[in-house]
């Protein structure tokens, strides 16, 4: 769902499977050595029938799942998961196989395997955010800061968790950070989603790293409340006053009535 507020006099910020295909898209060509060496030997598998079933067979006699080979598409980001997460799953015969019998093939290394297990669980994440906004016919516009805020989380967490990562997934995870900056940066001062995020139970104050927004957005619905509650009260003052004013009037019609 993509969620628009120019015609309400805002920005306009998208929190779709497509916004999170462009930030993931703009930063896969950071690993683009590794996703094109698994793609020839992707390529090199799905054309040779006879390649194929000499990986089914290792599978087989390793006693493991028989897996095909999957392709990613260029454009969905998702499919380049699945496929480094499908040859992590059949590493061993995938290996061995090209090893033995197609040693022009260039075969995948430890470092190679390395590099796909960090980045498909650097993904995986952005895979999750897509399918759980997938899955909803509506997604609630308090959920847009809670989505960019854990997306940023989880980047910022990841690299200081794991200090021997490759330059390369370094470069991925910085890349992924500055896109989500790019368009996420502003929405906390973004009233119309502040507000729906504070005044959602569930979230509140959960995920606000601008304090200021923060208890800017939160004065304003206190204004609000409180101008609310006073103009409800003068209505209800001008109702008694006018329901007195009707009392006196109708006295008199009353006591005439009865002569």
């Amino acid at each position: 769902m993509l969620l628009r507020l120019d015609k309400l006099g805002g920005n306009t910020f998208g929190v779709s499977p497509h916004t999170i295909n462009l930030i993931v898209q703009s930063s896969l060509d950071t690993i683009k050595p590794i996703r094109q060496k698994v793609k020839l030997i992707v390529d090199f598998f799905r054309r040779s029938s006879r390649a194929a079933e000499k990986l089914k067979q290792m599978q087989k006699q390793l006693e493991m799942a028989q897996l095909k080979i999957k392709q990613d598409v260029v454009t969905t980001w998702n499919s380049t998961y699945d496929m480094f997460r499908r040859i992590l799953d059949i590493k061993e015969p995938l290996m061995y196989v090209i090893g033995v019998h197609y040693q022009n093939i260039d075969n995948l290394t430890n470092s190679d395997i390395n590099i796909l297990e960090k980045c498909c669980e650097v993904l995986k994440v952005f895979k999750d955010v897509t399918e759980e906004i997938s899955s909803e016919k509506e997604v609630t516009i308090s959920k847009v800061i809670l989505f960019s805020a854990a997306l940023t989380k989880f980047c910022h967490t990841f690299v200081n968790d794991n200090p021997d990562l490759t330059e390369m997934c370094q470069v991925l995870v910085a890349s992924l950070q500055a896109n989500i900056h790019k368009r996420f940066s502003n929405i906390q001062k973004n009233k119309i989603f502040a507000e729906s995020t504070i005044l959602d139970p569930r979230f509140k104050k959960y995920d606000f790293s601008d304090k200021t927004a923060f208890d800017s957005i939160k004065q304003h619905l206190i204004n609000y409340v409180k101008s609310s509650i006073a103009d409800i009260r003068m209505e209800n003052t001008e109702t008694e006053v006018v329901s007195e004013s009707e009392k006196k009037i109708r006295e008199p019609i009353h006591s005439m009535a009865r002569f």
